[in-house]
């Protein structure tokens, strides 16, 4: 059972304060259930080797090259004409 899935209503439904207070009743919620939520994974095969990471890892040792590339293509696709859809973001640190 996917623990996340179970409790949250899904986050495109909610936006703002009202986001913010059921995900805090939904933590407790869990808590109280003695459910922990369990960290995504994603993982990308390259050269016959798996690389595994969540969101923001930092501790590969080509992390700052693998990021700097990350951020090289995302500015080449927003000078090709790409516009983000962030009408479904709850929360964007560091970037308009």
């Amino acid at each position: 059972m996917n623990k996340g899935t179970s409790l949250a209503p899904p986050s495109y439904l909610m936006s703002g304060p009202i986001w913010i207070v059921t995900r805090a009743r939904t933590i407790k919620r869990m808590k109280e259930m003695g459910l922990v939520k369990e960290i995504g994974v994603s993982s990308i095969e390259l050269e016959k080797n798996v690389y595994s990471f969540v969101v923001e890892d930092r501790n590969h040792p080509q992390a700052e090259a693998i990021y700097g590339l990350l951020q090289e293509l995302f500015r080449l696709m927003l000078d090709e004409g790409y516009v983000p859809d962030k009408r479904f973001i709850l929360c964007y640190i560091g970037q308009d």
